[in-house]
């Protein structure tokens, strides 16, 4: 009887310990599995820097975080001669350095990096998402200026003398017409400057002027752009006569009456501004400000090249605390003059100041660019509180446009692929449109009104709106060679440079409201299109192929 009991705690003894063995072995499968689960790979913080550079090409930096690994493979597209990265790796983070090629396209090219991180056999592998970087395009061929210092020559003719500032060039040519005996052509050019032969105009013994317009066209690597200017040799008509006379001549401030909207200005009409109930109006190959009483269309002043006033082709004009400032492109220069009386105030000048071709008022400031780079200065004193510093993701290379957008400023860049936001109080670089239908090959003009801002890229023949606090794409819509563009809110003024000189109206869903102006292309064209003023009712705008500016009620 004792040996069967323990017979039997025998047996209970021995079944406890299996089913104990059998759980353990259950737990160390679980506790197994869980561990394998945690074996899978993983990637995070895929990232290329920096995201832009030129197009001369340069060197990237790809990097990540990967854990549990067994292999990371990098790949390109569009694939890059001798580049891969296809090695073993574990866990930490890993990085490869790789150059980027030159670009010779007209457009930036997009590379896309790929990274697939592979696990032990069994566990999987995992991609990053995609990131990209961009060598840009070759900048455009640029003309700083064109100019002559004398623009009208008595009947008797003479010799012509062309001055030129370029850039991003490989070749040069002259042409006029109507055709001289001398021949032109090709002109021996490199960056900043162009050197002409000297032209000689033979004496005019018609009774009419004669025009000579004289093209200048500079070839890049992308693209060739045109400027023109025209020389006028006096008609012979008042010089018949063997009787001379003697005209005294005397000053007056009594302008001839204008009949009509049309009011004649100096040669070249590229700025309009409105201060008060004046009209003001820069032509730079006239090297002369017209001041045009906005109600009677009467010319009140005009601000010259005297010693005083010190123009040497005013290019951009603005109206900041009872003072317009005038940038000079030829000689460097911000001038500053009493509004109401015109008087001369200062001369800005120095570095910051190369070439200005445009301004804007924020507040009490008045940003100022050159096209590679942006100023700012106190609009009382002159004071220079910031200069824009170019960087490899927003290089600017052709600004041609300043819209102020609150406490900030957008800028077009006609050379850069976007447009590009900056604080107005520090002048830090903000952010840039995010692209559109197609993307911007190059920003002509931007405008700003009611939380937007309208872009216009003549590369794309498009017109584009993005919200102007985040620069996220809205829409667009489709204009042939669209240049300068004004916002009021509700709707568009645009230019359209060819194949006629059109001034269009547009509602923001694209719909074409009105032909403001239409007339056949004459061979002139602008960087930034012919300028605008839009003073809530009607719509000035500046003829530079006929040298006045014309008021449209609208």
């Amino acid at each position: 009887m004792i040996m069967k009991n323990n017979s039997s705690i025998f047996n209970l003894v021995r079944k406890l310990t299996i089913l104990f063995i059998l759980l353990a072995g259950s737990v160390m499968f679980i506790a197994d599995v869980s561990a394998a689960s945690s074996l899978k790979p993983t990637v995070s913080g895929f990232k290329v820097f920096p995201s832009t550079v030129s197009n001369s090409g340069g060197s990237v930096l790809l990097s990540a975080k990967v854990s549990n690994a067994t292999r990371c493979i990098i790949t390109v597209k569009p694939a890059i001669s001798g580049v891969g990265y296809n090695k073993p790796c574990s866990s930490g983070t890993i990085s490869y350095r790789i150059t980027l090629p030159s670009n010779s396209t007209k457009s930036n090219i997009l590379y896309a990096f790929k990274l697939l991180v592979t696990g032990r056999t069994g566990e999987g592998n995992v991609t990053a998402p995609l990131e990209t970087a961009i060598v840009t395009a070759p900048p455009k061929p640029v003309i700083s200026s064109f100019v002559t210092p004398t623009t009208t020559l008595t009947s008797a003719g003479g010799n012509v003398i062309l001055t030129a500032s370029v850039s991003h060039e490989t070749s040069c040519s002259l042409s006029v017409s109507p055709a001289i005996s001398q021949t032109l052509g090709s002109v021996p050019c490199s960056t900043g400057s162009v050197t002409f032969p000297q032209i000689s105009l033979l004496a005019n013994s018609s009774d009419s002027n004669i025009d000579y317009t004289f093209t200048l066209t500079v070839t890049g690597s992308n693209g060739t752009v045109s400027d023109n200017l025209i020389v006028t040799v006096d008609s012979s008509s008042d010089t018949g006569s063997s009787t001379t006379t003697t005209t005294t001549t005397t000053t007056s401030t009594t302008y001839p009456p204008v009949t009509g909207n049309t009011v004649p200005v100096a040669a070249d009409p590229d700025a309009i501004i409105k201060v008060g109930g004046d009209i003001w109006v820069a032509s730079c190959k006239g090297n002369e400000i017209t001041v045009i009483n906005d109600s009677t269309k009467q010319i009140v002043n005009e601000y010259g090249s005297n010693v005083n006033y010190q123009l040497d082709c005013p290019d951009a004009l603005a109206f900041a605390d009872g003072y317009v400032w005038i940038a000079s492109r030829t000689n460097s220069s911000l001038v500053q003059l009493n509004a109401s009386t015109g008087k001369w105030i200062q001369t800005q000048t120095g570095s910051d100041i190369a070439q200005p071709n445009y301004i804007a008022v924020t507040g009490s400031d008045i940003w100022v660019s050159n096209g590679t780079f942006l100023s700012e200065f106190n609009a009382t004193s002159g004071a220079n509180m910031f200069v824009t510093k170019n960087t490899i993701t927003h290089i600017l290379d052709g600004v041609t446009c300043i819209a102020v957008s609150g406490s900030n400023i957008w800028v077009s860049d006609s050379a850069g692929a976007e447009a590009y936001e900056y604080s107005a109080s520090s002048g830090a670089y903000l952010r840039e449109t995010l692209g559109g239908g197609g993307g911007i090959e190059g920003a002509d003009c931007v405008s700003y009104d009611d939380g937007y801002i309208w872009v216009t890229s003549n590369n794309n023949n498009l017109v584009i709106e993005y919200n102007a606090s985040t620069g996220a794409y809205i829409r667009e819509f489709s204009i042939v060679n669209p240049s300068q563009v004004i916002f009021t809110g509700s709707k568009l003024f645009v230019v359209s440079s060819y194949p006629l000189v059109s001034v269009l109206e547009y509602n923001v869903a694209g719909r074409l409201l009105n032909t403001v102006v239409n007339k056949v292309n004459t061979g002139f064209y602008r960087a930034n299109g012919m300028a605008m003023l839009y003073d809530g009712g009607n719509l000035w705008v500046a003829n530079p192929a006929s040298n006045n500016v014309t008021l449209y009620k609208l």
